[in-house]
């Protein structure tokens, strides 16, 4: 629901210079290492039995699944935060629709 909300902060608030800002950049980066490095370690864990044999030892599946969810969701929130509710370019608008559909809809 918070990524609902943010999304539908660009009625009342735009900022056009804060996505090339400092802060920013910063949460666009954050944004994007957790919504890819968690769900690819998950990934190659579940799939690649050497991997799996070696992660298993220190962490269960179950808590790599929970890390992969929630830090998917807090990336998914930074990256909305990191738009500035800037929504020009067509490119930005799809990558922004497709996160969301993506988080949304759980895959």
């Amino acid at each position: 629901m918070l990524q609902i909300i943010l999304w539908l902060g660009f009625l009342f608030h735009r900022s056009p210079r804060f996505p090339g800002s400092l802060t920013g950049v910063v949460r666009g980066i954050l944004a994007a290492l957790l919504m890819i490095v968690p769900p690819l370690v998950y990934s190659a864990t579940k799939r690649i039995k050497s991997f799996k044999d070696k992660i298993t030892k220190r962490v269960s599946l179950g808590t790599l699944l929970n890390w992969h969810v929630y830090t998917s969701i807090v990336g998914s929130i930074l990256a909305i935060l990191h738009t500035g509710h800037r929504f020009e370019s067509n490119l930005g608008i799809w990558l922004t629709a497709i996160m969301m559909l993506t988080v949304l809809s759980g895959t």
